[in-house]
């Protein structure tokens, strides 16, 4: 039997997801600036990141989220 050992998430995995995240981001600033935002289902956010929408959701539970994390960008 094979002893169990903790599990340590890659750095290059890391390094992806934070990527595949400012993308999603970018999108959504992107179609903020546009002004289609609001219009737009999140399919086509996912879409214009270059992502699945699964993937999307993974990263964001809702357009709420997505908000959100575009709140953030602006206090940073």
């Amino acid at each position: 039997m094979a002893s169990a050992r903790a599990y340590r998430p890659r750095q290059k995995r890391t390094n992806r997801s934070e990527q595949t995240r400012a993308r999603i981001v970018a999108a959504v600033r992107e179609l903020l600036g546009e002004g289609s935002f609001h219009e737009t289902a999140v399919e086509q956010v996912a879409e214009r990141a270059g992502v699945s929408r699964a993937t999307l959701y993974q990263h964001f539970r809702s357009r709420l989220d997505l908000i959100d994390a575009i709140c953030e960008t602006f206090d940073a």
